[in-house]
């Protein structure tokens, strides 16, 4: 019977080791997502500027060049007490919410239930914070 119930426990533990490791796979795939998405959107922002900041009908002619899966935006968030204007934002699926980057190069993840999360401050865009 101890046996049994050791060989239980021992699978119950694998399992719970398992999924945590799993878990943790999962995080970091997602994480790096972000992190790609956010030097996508950080390159077209960067065109848009040097395309003299086009909008309208020139804005148009431009995001036909752009990346595929991002769009123009003008939403506007506010984080921690500071309001934040997207300039362009993700649209692929698998993210937890939507990618949006701001004309000061701010990076802003809205979740899906609508809280936003700044991702990457614009004074320094090499450095991201962990999505939870």
């Amino acid at each position: 019977m101890r046996k049994i119930a050791y060989r239980i426990v021992s699978v119950l533990v694998l399992l719970f080791i398992l999924y945590v490791g799993i878990a943790v796979i999962g995080a970091r795939i997602q994480n790096g997502l972000v992190r790609k998405a956010s030097c996508e959107l950080t390159d077209i922002l960067s065109r848009w500027d040097k395309a003299g900041r086009p909008q309208d009908g020139a804005l148009l002619e431009f995001m036909t060049n752009a990346y595929v899966g991002v769009i123009a935006s003008n939403a506007c968030f506010s984080v921690a007490g500071t309001n934040y204007y997207g300039q362009f934002a993700t649209t692929r699926l698998g993210f937890p919410g939507i990618l949006f980057i701001t004309t000061n190069r701010a990076v802003i993840l809205i979740r899906e239930s609508g809280e936003p999360e700044l991702v990457a401050g614009p004074e320094n865009m090499t450095v991201h914070r962990q999505i939870k």
